[in-house]
């Protein structure tokens, strides 16, 4: 995404985190999305959903959906009791 993005005048600085960290690239709430690269900026497709197909990529959002619903009330239930 980096050498893909035109950065004249920008402050950059690379760090590396422990955890492994992730790229920015394509996040607005990270910095503005006229600095995203061609693959993340306007008019950028998702790759994932291209290749599942958008029947495949809706079922799959709702099964992503209903484990984060499990995954909240597991951990809320723990701090309830």
């Amino acid at each position: 995404c980096y050498t893909s993005s035109d950065h004249d005048g920008h402050d950059v600085v690379f760090y590396r985190a422990q955890s492994g960290g992730c790229c920015d690239c394509g996040d607005a709430d990270a910095w503005d999305p006229k600095g995203f690269c061609p693959r993340h900026g306007a008019g950028a497709t998702d790759e994932a959903i291209e290749m599942l197909g958008n029947s495949k990529a809706e079922g799959t959002r709702g099964v992503a959906e209903a484990i984060m619903d499990w995954i909240v009330r597991e951990l809320l239930g723990g701090v309830e009791s």
